[in-house]
């Protein structure tokens, strides 16, 4: 079972754009350009429902300015549109760098039928820069969240950077978009 979304993507069963074995939120592919991300921000990406277990995340940083940073990542429960209560936070926080930055997920994340969010802030007093998205096809998002515009997902500002991810996810953000929003991708 655990490699049915391979075969998700393979066959693009469900929502979402595949290149190789990364999945990306709806209306989203890698862009060619890249983003000044906010310090101290949570970013919330929506990852559409699949039959598989989703074991990493990743993103890609082109600029670090600060190898001091660090990063967290979890998954969220989707309460109508929004992140809600957290399902597993990543199995350690990670120091990002310049590239493909991944977070493992031991057991993996099933996403079920409403599908998840998948959530990532990095401590920076200088904010690295991560690859965008660019818009792809439209897609309707669960509840208040509309891929059919240039919306890619929540963000919200934090005062510090968390010790551990918050058991609910308190989204008082707005919508980001591509010049805004990191790509942040999952696989297997």
């Amino acid at each position: 079972m655990a490699n049915q979304i391979i075969d998700d993507l393979r066959l693009n069963t469900s929502p979402g754009i595949n290149t190789g074995l990364w999945k990306f939120p709806p209306a989203q592919y890698p862009a060619s350009t890249a983003a000044a991300i906010g310090t101290f921000r949570y970013y919330a990406a929506f990852i559409p429902a699949c039959s598989g277990l989703i074991g990493t995340v990743g993103f890609e940083a082109t600029v670090v300015p600060d190898a001091t940073n660090k990063a967290r990542c979890a998954f969220y429960t989707n309460a109508n549109g929004f992140p809600g209560s957290l399902i597993q936070e990543a199995d350690a926080e990670i120091t990002p760098a310049v590239g493909t930055n991944l977070f493992a997920f031991t057991g993996g994340v099933r996403s079920g039928p409403s599908g998840v969010w998948v959530v990532i802030i990095i401590s920076a007093t200088s904010a690295p820069t991560l690859r965008a998205g660019q818009t792809g096809d439209p897609w309707a998002g669960p509840g208040a969240l509309d891929f059919q515009t240039v919306n890619k997902g929540w963000y919200s500002p934090v005062r510090s950077y968390p010790s551990v991810m918050p058991t609910v996810f308190d989204m008082t953000g707005v919508l980001g978009h591509a010049a805004t929003f990191p790509l942040i991708g999952v696989r297997p």
